[in-house]
């Protein structure tokens, strides 16, 4: 008897404490799955892909900026000023346009007031290539299956880190609620500059001329993949919101990117992708699309950069300027002009001239 009683005990203390559990991440939610944030609390933004659905479920706004590491660092202050919004940012690190796409669709569902969306695209291969999640991505938080959330109530990682370090614990010590400027944006620790960029592109990617890759054009089925890409995600996206407005811009990578794919042997196919691309997205009227590879003194410049993709929050300022201006836009009059034009630029442009003062540094 007093077995059974221990074990109907111990039972109904598990039982008890996981409810207890439970109902604390409900309350608390700091991953903003049920509601928005509480405002007795203050909430640490830092883990895009844990926190970005919350967000965009529950928040309040009627713009999204988006993208990859390429739009961590905008400020929605900013962009609020010059395109009169209300906005959020969600990026997600690394993702392919699926991600994205899916996203950012899953988003305009639940949210019928949001009217503008801002986003940059892959580079070409990106978009020929992959069509794919980033690894551990939680789906749980990103579905209505109310049985696998049994992954976010019950959760080690969830109680310690998300509810306990950064929402009670970070409440506790005083701090406020991140906002979407300093959300996921890593300005402030990034060291930009020509020695800097060169150092880093040396060590990871670059190629001496005596083993370049010959540059080839895409195939009929490079072709097939690029075209069922762009029509799964991106047209898919803006077909199905016809009253958001989509800023879709080409991320302006440095001069170290086109040496890259021209050593790689894919500088003709990204060219192709981009102009595909272009002619794709400029038939649809909800689509602002933007490039500003014609800006060769900005591209050429590394000090611009902190590697051979990623520039400095100065260049996001000026972009929401042209791009609020309709500045550098693309249409389905320009772009073939528009990319003859710069094609030209980057296939004749002196590359082996950037690394003639570092081949012995």
């Amino acid at each position: 008897m007093k077995e059974k009683k221990f074990v109907l005990a111990s039972l109904f203390t598990i039982i008890a404490l996981l409810i207890i559990c439970a109902a604390t991440i409900i309350f608390v939610d700091p991953l903003f799955h049920y509601h928005k944030p509480l405002s007795t609390l203050q909430y640490q933004l830092c883990d895009e892909r844990y926190q970005n659905d919350g967000i965009l479920r529950n928040f309040s706004y009627n713009a999204i900026i988006t993208g990859t590491s390429m739009q961590e660092n905008y400020k929605t202050s900013e962009f609020d000023e010059y395109f009169g919004t209300h906005s959020v940012k969600t990026c997600f690190s690394g993702a392919d346009p699926k991600e994205i796409c899916d996203n950012i669709n899953l988003a305009l569902q639940r949210k019928s007031d949001v009217n503008t969306v801002f986003m940059g695209i892959c580079d070409g291969w990106q978009m020929d290539y992959f069509n794919n999640y980033y690894s551990d991505f939680p789906e749980y938080l990103y579905d209505n299956n109310v049985f696998n959330d049994v992954s976010y109530l019950f959760n080690k990682s969830i109680i310690l880190k998300y509810l306990g370090k950064n929402a009670l614990l970070y409440t506790l010590k005083g701090n406020q609620t991140t906002s979407f400027d300093d959300y996921s944006n890593w300005d402030s620790s990034a060291v930009y500059g020509m020695k800097q960029t060169l150092t880093s592109y040396k060590k990871y990617w670059y190629k001496d001329a005596s083993i370049l890759s010959d540059n080839t054009m895409m195939t009929d089925d490079d072709y097939e993949f690029l075209k069922s890409n762009i029509e799964k995600n991106y047209i898919k996206m803006v077909q199905s919101n016809p009253n958001t407005t989509f800023y879709i811009y080409y991320n302006p990578f440095s001069i170290l990117y086109f040496s890259f794919i021209r050593t790689e042997g894919n500088m003709e196919k990204t060219f192709e992708a981009w102009k595909y691309f272009a002619e794709q997205m400029t038939k649809f009227e909800n689509v602002q699309l933007y490039c500003f590879y014609d800006e060769t003194d900005m591209i050429c410049n590394l000090d611009n950069y902190k590697d051979y993709l990623h520039h400095n929050t100065n260049i996001n300022t000026q972009i929401l300027q042209w791009i609020s201006n309709d500045s550098h836009i693309i249409t389905s009059d320009n772009y073939k002009s528009y990319f003859a034009g710069i094609e030209d630029f980057y296939r004749n442009y002196n590359y082996d001239a950037i690394f003639a003062d570092s081949k012995n540094s």
